[in-house]
């Protein structure tokens, strides 16, 4: 019984299409990322680190200049 039983879930899921390896797996992965397709989601969800990257290394520099974590970073990048 066992191994009728096998054989008839091995035939069921052969008969199912396949994703690809690399499919969205579902929204809850990326709850609260805007975007239309799946695609989109990820480089949103992408942006996003970049953007908190950002954020974190701009408070390094300020924590090792000695300034307040808040202080914004000049507009011209520092340069002068």
């Amino acid at each position: 019984r066992r191994m009728r039983r096998w054989r008839q879930q091995r035939r069921q899921q052969q008969r199912q299409p396949r994703r690809h390896p690399t499919a969205f797996a579902d929204q809850a992965s990326f709850p609260n990322i805007p975007g239309g397709s799946e695609d989109v989601v990820v480089l949103n969800y992408a942006l996003t680190l970049e953007t908190l990257e950002a954020d974190l290394y701009r408070q390094a520099l300020n924590i090792a200049a000695g300034k307040d974590v808040g202080t914004p970073l000049p507009a011209d990048g520092g340069a002068s």
